[in-house]
């Protein structure tokens, strides 16, 4: 058994990190997975055989991977608090939809990425960092000829 999803970041934003998104990505489509998505610093893919939705939530501001329903418009929210933005955003997403996913979060100072797994848990998100990857998955995936 195998991932459906993997989300690729590098941990920085130098030229090295950059590159070795750019050679595990190509491993990835090499390996028959198609690129889902992609924005700035991440990008997200998805095994053959094996579809999983992936989408970009613009009221969220966030990535989805997984299934997930909109049951409030998110607007009636306001603005967040600027030192909890992260957290708002995550709060925002279980209080204005339900579903099972895991959403990756942008943070607009940063550029890093953050992780939220919705609270039924029924999709799962282990991390782990390899070299200058960081990666995210449903399972477990031994990928170190990624990083050659």
């Amino acid at each position: 058994m195998s991932s459906p999803y993997i989300a690729i970041a590098a941990t920085d934003q130098s030229e090295s990190a950059g590159r070795a998104a750019q050679n595990a990505g190509a491993a990835l489509a090499g390996a028959g997975w198609a690129e889902a998505l992609q924005r700035p610093g991440l990008s997200v893919w998805r095994r053959p055989g094996r579809p999983m939705p992936v989408q970009w939530c613009a009221p969220q501001a966030a990535i989805v991977v997984g299934r997930r329903v909109e049951t409030r418009p998110a607007a009636s929210f306001g603005a967040p608090p600027v030192a909890e933005e992260l957290a708002w955003r995550a709060q925002r997403l279980c209080a204005t939809g339900w579903g099972a996913y895991v959403a990756l979060l942008p943070d607009p100072a940063s550029g890093a990425w953050s992780a939220f797994r919705d609270p039924s848990g029924a999709v799962d998100a282990l991390a782990w960092t390899r070299g200058e990857l960081h990666v995210l998955a449903e399972q477990f995936v031994v990928c170190d000829h990624w990083f050659a």
